[in-house]
């Protein structure tokens, strides 16, 4: 929409969002040529200082915002969010995402419109049905990561996704011909959004108020990690690992990066309760347990492909969160296996190897972490779990041995409620009150996930 007086103008909402494209530009720009983050904060601060001068200009301009309602109001705020997103703002961006999901009701975006062109033109109902579903993707991790119940629910929900073209190929009036004979772009955010539905599904069925039963647990992670492979199986061949990355071009490399880190987490999420499971026949939950550790080792790996090739942890906003997950779960695991338990379920890896393996995460996590106060609760959270389960493996040749009871999966609850984390050794970051006694029993996810950003 440009200005009505002088049409060779941009509207002022449009100038922010080219001002926040500016701005995430330049957050992206100042890790390219193999630049790394301790550099830059040993000085070179430019980059983000003016990244930083973008969004303040465009967060001005959306702010003085009047007007009816527009398809750019949202847009604007969703560059928004990925800006605050970049620069871990959680907090901040999960606000600015209660008024984008109040204007995406009142333009009724999470409903279909008549695909014949009678409402809208292509391009309009392409781009409302990309800026909802990008929404309904960042819901998801916003939930997960806060604890907090989702905006958007499955039942008020029937908008179609977007059409799997390029940019370049949707016109006014239609699809260019043979648009479809080509790898697409959104592809990509496509399928991150089908896969935000089963997402929202384990966080919904496996993290209940009033907390499921063992067996119910073990149904829906076995339902929900069916999903997850027929997922999997729909990925285009760019997308599905098949080909290695460095044979594709950038942005597709990027993506495949992106959604494997996804599927990962989807994963850790539907599988890790089991983990803590008390009293459950091994043989049940092997599959479930042996998924979940295999996901978590895939991010570790990951990971240590960034190092490698000197990418950051910064290049993917959630990729921090993904890799805590990652950590506490392989600390959580080698704590239950040196205490006793799920000693049946037999890994592809050795839990020293594990260790050595998390330990090294850990340091490059910390490094990246350590300017921002909710990533710096990471090296507290995993600190703790990392000195426990060093812990436990030095001790591993006191250990008591499993009665009858343990060999059956039956154990004594109470080895579980019992089990806590010791404190840090030396000084703690100012407000820290040294007391972090997780239990190692089923809300110890919760605690977790939700503990980086509480205030």
């Amino acid at each position: 929409m440009t200005n009505p007086s002088q049409p060779h103008l941009l509207a002022p909402i449009q100038r922010a969002i080219l001002f926040l494209v500016m701005a995430i530009a330049t957050l992206y720009s100042a890790n390219a040529a193999d630049e790394m983050l301790p550099n830059l904060h040993q000085g070179d601060e430019e980059p983000w200082l003016v990244a930083e001068r973008y969004y303040q200009a465009a967060h001005g301009i959306i702010m003085r915002e009047t007007g009816p309602i527009r398809l750019e109001s949202i847009q604007a705020r969703l560059a928004c969010l990925s800006y605050l997103l970049n620069t871990s703002r959680l907090n901040q961006a999960w606000f600015t995402f209660g008024t984008c999901f109040q204007l995406i009701l009142t333009l009724g975006m999470h409903r279909k419109t008549p695909e014949d062109g009678s409402s809208h033109d292509f391009i309009s109902q392409e781009c409302r049905k990309r800026c909802f579903w990008t929404a309904y993707t960042l819901d998801g991790y916003f939930s997960v990561m806060l604890g907090r119940p989702p905006f958007f629910h499955d039942s008020d929900i029937d908008q179609r996704l977007p059409m799997l073209v390029n940019d370049a190929d949707i016109l006014a009036d239609g699809i260019a011909p043979r648009a479809f004979n080509k790898d697409c772009m959104i592809a990509a955010a496509l399928h991150h959004a089908k896969l935000a539905r089963i997402l929202k599904q384990a966080s919904r069925e496996q993290y209940l108020l009033q907390r499921p039963k063992d067996q119910q647990q073990i149904e829906t992670a076995q339902r929900l990690n069916a999903e997850v492979e027929e997922w999997r199986q729909s990925l285009p061949i760019f997308l599905s690992g098949a080909i290695h990355p460095s044979t594709l071009v950038p942005v597709f490399r990027r993506q495949l990066t992106v959604l494997r880190i996804a599927c990962a987490h989807a994963v850790m999420l539907i599988n890790r309760p089991l983990i803590l499971i008390r009293k459950a026949d091994p043989s049940r939950i092997e599959p479930q347990v042996t998924a979940c550790l295999d996901a978590a080792r895939q991010v570790l790996d990951t990971v240590l492909e960034f190092v490698a090739d000197k990418h950051l942890f910064t290049a993917f906003w959630n990729t921090q969160y993904v890799t805590f997950n990652a950590l506490s779960i392989a600390y959580v695991w080698i704590i239950q296996r040196r205490i006793g338990r799920l000693n049946d379920i037999l890994p592809t890896f050795d839990l020293q190897e594990l260790f050595d393996t998390a330990e090294t995460v850990q340091m490059h996590l910390a490094t990246v972490t350590r300017s921002n106060a909710p990533n710096l609760r990471y090296s507290i959270i995993l600190g703790e779990l990392q000195q426990e389960a060093r812990r436990v493996l030095n001790t591993a040749n006191t250990q008591v041995p499993k009665t009858p009871m343990e060999c059956s999966g039956q154990e004594d609850s109470g080895v579980m409620t019992d089990m806590s984390m010791t404190a840090l050794p030396g000084e703690t970051p100012s407000g820290w009150s040294g007391r972090f006694d997780f239990p190692l029993d089923p809300n110890l996810w919760l605690q977790l996930d939700s503990f980086p950003f509480s205030k």
